[in-house]
């Protein structure tokens, strides 16, 4: 029956990102209860404008004024870190579509079963992918907590679950590519160190473009997801679209390639 097996990963798989969204979410509250007003914010910013441009640019900050406002500080504090996070956690979630049970032998009885490659590729990612949104949802709960019961700080409870919300286009991309490694590659270890070096790729392409914005580096920021993932913006104005679009496009095609490359290769023996 179509969905056993959706069914069945979401069955063994759902404590996990409850568990990391737990540990987000409190991240998140903390972010409410250290800063519990507008004075101690601007006494933030101070202390992040005495840092190197290029480390600011780093945490994704351009002006440290930015950081003398909620959203600034929740942007800078919270999703610029919380971002990364998510999309490690993408790429070990990936390597459980096929690369871990390729690697123990397990995939062989599977694929033994009446099921089609197809079917076991596509219900896995799906299964992971709404895991991916469990992750967000739990952790947007610590934020929203520490939004309401904040007596002073104000900010636009829309644009923080926007915001959140934001982080799951970046990680269904890097969970597709993490699959597509999985299925083109002969080795769990080679796979998972394809998908972090996108990462990481990713992440100092979209930095020192933006620190050098007159170099040959910048014309590259295009290549980078992060330069979509932009968490700053969207807690300002909220989401983007052609960027959320943009990504999802990007993961269905990534996807289509591991599903060519997965009907066609030997299983690991």
């Amino acid at each position: 029956m179509t969905g056993v097996i959706l069914l069945e990963t979401l069955r063994r798989e759902w404590r996990q990102p409850i568990y990391w969204g737990l540990g987000l979410g409190v991240l998140g509250l903390m972010m409410f209860i250290f800063i519990p007003d507008v004075d101690a914010l601007q006494q933030y910013a101070d202390l992040i404008e005495t840092l190197p441009p290029a480390l600011m640019q780093m945490f994704g900050v351009e002006d440290a004024s930015e950081v003398a406002t909620p959203a600034g500080f929740l942007a800078f504090g919270y999703y610029a870190s919380v971002t990364l996070i998510v999309a490690a956690y993408a790429v070990y979630t990936g390597l459980k579509i096929t690369a871990n049970e390729e690697e123990n032998g397990s995939l062989d009885m599977i694929m033994s079963q009446p099921v089609t490659r197809t079917r076991v590729l596509l219900e896995k990612f799906a299964a992971y992918s709404v895991i991916c949104a469990l992750l967000i949802l739990v952790s947007h709960l610590g934020l929203e907590f520490g939004r309401i019961t904040s007596p002073v700080i104000a900010i636009d409870g829309g644009l923080m679950l926007q915001t959140s919300l934001n982080l799951l286009p970046a990680m269904l991309l890097v969970l597709a590519v993490t699959a597509l490694a999985a299925v083109s590659l002969p080795r769990r270890g080679w796979a998972a160190g394809v998908a972090a070096a996108f990462v990481g790729l990713s992440y100092f392409i979209d930095f020192l473009g933006s620190e050098a914005s007159e170099t040959v580096i910048a014309a590259l920021r295009p290549v980078s997801f992060f330069t979509y993932a932009d968490s700053g913006a969207v807690i300002q104005t909220g989401l983007v679209p052609a960027n959320v679009l943009l990504l999802v496009v990007a993961a269905a095609l990534i996807m289509a390639g591991a599903l060519w490359f997965f009907r066609r290769r030997d299983l690991s023996l």
